[in-house]
């Protein structure tokens, strides 16, 4: 196990220069000051500490928005395909 945390602790700051390309690609210099202000200020904090939940609360709200929807869509598809003779 030493070797593994080894061989992944060796490429990590391969994975934060890819992301650091990310966000350099989307915002200036100046951009990314402001950020680290904000990130810093309580609010920043807050936002921080809180976007874990808030991710996981968004992403159900998708899934469920999709499944009723697909649910919507498969229904108005099979009356449709009736309609016309098929034998569903």
């Amino acid at each position: 196990m030493p070797k593994v945390i080894d061989i992944v602790t060796s490429r990590l700051s391969d994975v934060a220069e890819l992301i650091a390309q990310v966000y350099a690609h989307n915002f200036t210099a100046d951009e990314l000051r402001e950020l680290r202000t904000f990130y810093l200020t309580p609010t920043g904090q807050k936002l921080v500490q809180s976007m874990p939940v808030i991710t996981q609360q968004s992403m159900l709200i998708g899934q469920q928005w999709a499944n009723g929807l697909a649910a919507d869509l498969r229904a108005r598809i099979t009356d449709e395909l009736r309609k016309r003779g098929h034998d569903i």
